[in-house]
């Protein structure tokens, strides 16, 4: 980020909203008060004399910025949940005489993928 010689955005501040981001109850929906209570918190604690609040409210630079990230870290986290369900399913298919497409309907079941123990 440019301004930013001391790089405390990429070492301190969006490593800490990614572990808030990542402890919520539910990370492909936040509702943007959390997120913009999170980035007050956070940032104030930084950089004790920023305070543009405004910038971090919905709309603002920073919690764009912030957005922007998130969302980029959803994909990362989407993309590779994705390639270790297709790989389990290949492996499956291989090794057992139990179809994808099976496999998967039985994943589903009551969430059942989340649960070693359950498979």
């Amino acid at each position: 980020m440019q301004g930013d010689p001391d790089n405390k955005w990429s070492k301190q501040i969006f490593p800490s909203i990614i572990m808030w981001y990542g402890d919520q109850a539910n990370i492909w929906n936040i509702k943007e008060p959390d997120l913009e209570c999170a980035l007050i918190t956070i940032v104030g604690v930084v950089y004790l004399s920023f305070d543009d609040i405004n910038a971090m409210k919905h709309g603002g630079a920073i919690y764009n910025l912030a957005v922007q990230h998130l969302v980029r870290w959803q994909h990362i986290i989407g993309n590779a949940a994705g390639h270790v369900v297709f790989k389990h399913l290949n492996e499956k298919a291989t090794n057992e005489d139990i179809t994808k497409e099976a496999e998967a309907t039985c994943l589903l079941k009551d969430h059942m993928f989340a649960y070693e123990d359950l498979v």
